[in-house]
């Protein structure tokens, strides 16, 4: 897998391939004007990219192609050839994921800006790693509380795997605790930092004993998984420290997961230094929390057992 194969894998949310397959059955003519198309975005040959483009509008058969010449747009895009961007996005070649995704990476806003005049809906997809290309993307409209159908936003991701200026920044600009599960994947973060980052959405009250995607429909679909607290989160990642100062802002140990497991059950898997410190950790809390009042896990319609 290359660098930015790998990269992409990182920015995505919900990978797709969405270019037009090339049939088997392709006419010789067709397939060559593609090649060049490809050669010519790949070197930003622009006189070349014109005539191959215009050879491909000539041809019969070809018309499946016009908006999706194989990967011309993404080698254009990859390689940073502005002026071949241009002119393929001005002869209606489409515009999908992967695209953006390869222009973030890059962090070439010239390339961004002309995906955003060609009709990029830039809420689409966002980069958070970067704290300059962030500013950029906000400033150019993105909402950091753009939702997709697993109720993932700019800011899960920036608490699970950003740098904190980068958290602090999508707060600035309208960021919210309503969207996005952030105590859940602040729970998952592996930095060195995760404390203050578990600390700074705890500060703005979050739900702290909501199980992940409770209320939301996606949890009807997730559930089979074990759906659990942000607790849960940390004591299956052997986050002591994590679940410490969860219990001391009044999680409740006692909670069940979608699948009837409580955080102690999870704590049993882990290895037996960190299992028997985090269960001591846990039994320590519970003898004072309460398993009476009503979870949303209690109810069968959530959870399909019980």
């Amino acid at each position: 897998m290359s660098d930015v194969q790998q990269a992409l894998a990182q920015l995505d949310f919900h990978a797709r391939m969405e270019y037009v397959p090339i049939d088997a059955g392709i006419n010789d003519s067709v397939l060559d004007a593609i090649n060049r198309a490809e050669d010519a975005s790949l070197h930003g040959d622009l006189v070349a990219l014109e005539v191959a483009m215009l050879e491909l509008s000539t041809l019969h058969g070809a018309e499946n192609y016009l908006k999706a010449p194989g990967r011309s747009l993404h080698f254009a895009i990859e390689h940073q050839h502005a002026e071949a961007v241009t002119f393929l996005l001005s002869r209606k070649v489409k515009i999908v994921e992967e695209h953006i995704k390869i222009a973030t990476y890059t962090q070439n806003t010239e390339i961004l800006e002309i995906l955003l005049t060609y009709g990029w809906a830039i809420n689409s997809k966002m980069v958070v790693s970067d704290y300059n290309l962030t500013l950029w993307f906000l400033d150019h409209g993105a909402d950091p509380n753009t939702v997709c159908d697993l109720d993932l936003t700019p800011l899960s991701v920036a608490v699970q795997s950003a740098p904190m200026d980068v958290i602090k920044l999508l707060f600035s600009r309208g960021g919210s605790i309503s969207f996005g599960q952030l105590l859940h994947y602040a729970a998952r973060r592996d930095m060195q930092d995760q404390d203050e980052v578990v600390q700074l959405i705890l500060d703005k009250k979050p739900p702290i004993n909501n199980v992940m995607y409770q209320g939301l429909e996606c949890y009807f679909l997730q559930r089979a998984f074990g759906l659990g607290t942000p607790l849960h989160e940390a004591v299956e990642r052997g986050k002591l420290d994590i679940a410490r100062i969860l219990l001391d802002y009044g999680a409740n140990p006692l909670i069940r997961d979608s699948l009837g497991k409580t955080a102690r059950d999870r704590a049993m898997k882990l290895q037996t230094e960190v299992r028997d410190a985090m269960i001591e950790l846990l039994d320590s809390y519970a003898a004072f929390a309460s398993d009476e009042s009503p979870q949303f896990t209690d109810d069968r319609r959530a959870t399909g057992w019980g």
